[in-house]
């Protein structure tokens, strides 16, 4: 009687850690354990429910209604319920897993209800934000990609800098189109499903041409810019040409903009344990330690710091940079520079290369 008192203790001190609702019933459908969260939506107290039949406790409340039409041995496909809890409309999956002995006799069953208010607000936020990114690009994209090419046919007629410029504005455009047509289907793929074109490019070659842009804005910023490599001769690694200067892109661009006049970014690269590493240095302001944990979450709403800083939506960028990526085989980092400034490292693999070709 002890040992199943202990037990039993236990079992209700894991209930009410667990963040989901959670209901148990053994094989007559009498309730022996129950979650106060599940009790928050059912409205009871828990002397009202536990060693009760599911099938007929004391209330009509909507919700505890729904939730015993719903909450059955085969539990639909399309298992997301809304219901009012506190006054507060929640969106709830519900799971179902059995309880079986060591020898595979059932003897009751869990219902688990995931409360997924959250994850469907942010899917409204993005769809609305795709909705409107997508009609706010498609004109000036247009409109753009013809001044660029309009302005490259006079390109002869230019100095250096400024055909430099023009090229940048033409290979950016070009850029720009194709991320663009991947990004409008975030609203209705998941992230993880970006597709690449995967080539072996000498990216330590590459990256240079990929920053030079960046080296005017920098400069009518007042902030140096400067790449270093180390390692071998030339970096090899399998890529897609057009997805992971985008990433590169969005970390450079928001390391300039929160630097100070004065200050230095560094591009930084190298190869070690197979890995191509590109590292992006600034002298900003940080990240707080309250966003580094959801900077890469999609749509994440909460405060930025330095030049230009705003209140709204971060990790949009970060998110998409983080899944092309990962796309790669690879990861991002993000390092805390002391006394300030941040560091984003990205790392790919690397292709070794024997007799002149990348393996």
């Amino acid at each position: 009687i002890e040992k199943l008192e202990a037990e039993r203790e236990r079992l209700e001190t894991v209930l009410t850690s667990v963040e989901d609702a959670v209901l148990v019933l053994d094989n007559e459908d009498t309730i022996i354990q129950v979650s106060e969260g599940m009790l928050q939506v059912l409205a009871l107290a828990a002397d009202e429910v536990v060693g009760q039949t599911w099938g007929d406790l004391p209330t009509t409340q909507e919700n505890y209604l729904k939730l015993r039409s719903r909450l059955s041995d085969e539990l639909p496909a399309d298992n997301a319920m809304e219901m009012v809890v506190k006054g507060t409309k929640r969106v709830y999956a519900a799971r179902r897993r059995q309880i079986k002995t060591p020898n595979g006799t059932e003897v009751g069953q869990v219902y688990l209800l995931h409360d997924i208010t959250e994850l469907r607000h942010r899917d409204r936020l993005k769809n609305e934000f795709i909705g409107v990114l997508s009609h706010e690009l498609k004109t000036p994209l247009q409109s753009l990609g013809t001044a660029a090419e309009l302005l490259k046919g006079r390109a002869e007629r230019m100095d250096d800098e400024t055909r430099m410029l023009v090229d940048t504005v033409n290979e950016d455009v070009t850029r720009i189109r194709a991320v663009a047509n991947d990004f409008m289907q975030v609203s209705t793929v998941d992230l993880h499903s970006l597709r690449l074109k995967l080539d072996r490019l000498p990216i330590s070659q590459l990256i240079q041409e990929w920053i030079k842009p960046f080296r005017v804005l920098a400069r009518d910023r007042k902030v140096n810019l400067e790449f270093i490599k180390e390692g071998s001769e030339t970096i090899w690694a399998r890529a897609d040409a057009i997805k992971l200067p985008w990433a590169i892109s969005n970390l450079l661009a928001n390391a300039i903009r929160v630097s100070e006049p004065g200050t230095t970014v560094t591009v930084y690269m190298t190869d070690r344990s197979d890995q191509a590493e590109i590292e992006i240095r600034d002298d900003g302001p940080g990240i707080p330690e309250s966003v580094q944990s959801h900077m890469f979450e999609p749509y994440y709403q909460g405060p930025t710091s330095g030049p230009g800083a705003s209140t709204g939506f971060l990790g949009l960028g970060l998110t998409i940079a983080k899944e092309v990526v990962e796309a790669h085989g690879g990861r991002i980092d993000y390092f805390a520079r002391r006394p300030h400034g941040s560091t984003f490292r990205i790392s790919i693999p690397y292709e070794i290369v024997y007799g002149g070709q990348p393996s």
